[in-house]
């Protein structure tokens, strides 16, 4: 018995070929193109501040995909988002909004980055610019030790700040 392709079977054959590879190539560019953004939810403390301070040395991000908002410990609250990220290793961010602008320097594997505020000119309270640590909370609400000062310790990438 042989298997003649006769048009109808030749036409569904090649309308069901362009939809595999139009799927295939739109997973393989979405994949490429649209990648989460890094995950900066969380309160964030300056490291190595002194208690006499007198500008707010922590701050609390709330994140929805590329839109944050920063909300200074005793100050004010702004949206911004997320305009421009550095790729590899070393990722430099961008944040812009309300007139503020915010950039953030630092490994994209790490809990800590070198954040530097700009902030409007009738704002009367900005955090310092310096480098900032996340908090870890636990499920009571309180602060975990950064897994970076216990040896040997790992935590998961995407483990809940």
């Amino acid at each position: 018995m042989s298997l003649a392709l006769n048009r109808a079977n030749s036409v569904y054959l090649s309308i069901f070929a362009v939809f595999v590879i139009g799927i295939w190539a739109i997973l393989d560019l979405g994949s490429a193109l649209l990648t989460a953004p890094r995950d900066l939810s969380g309160k964030w403390r300056l490291m190595n501040a002194s208690p006499s301070a007198e500008t707010p040395a922590s701050f609390s991000i709330a994140q929805s995909g590329r839109f944050l908002r920063f909300t200074i410990d005793g100050g004010p609250r702004f949206d911004v988002v997320l305009a421009k990220t550095g790729e590899g290793d070393l990722q430099h961010l961008k944040f812009e909004g309300q007139n503020w602008n915010v950039t953030g320097t630092g490994s994209s594997a790490s809990d800590k980055l070198d954040f530097k505020f700009q902030p409007p000119a009738n704002s009367k309270l900005s955090p310092m610019s310096g480098t900032y640590q996340r908090l870890r909370m636990g499920p009571d609400g309180s602060p975990l030790p950064s897994p970076t000062s216990q040896p040997g310790q790992s935590v998961p990438q995407n483990a809940v700040h």
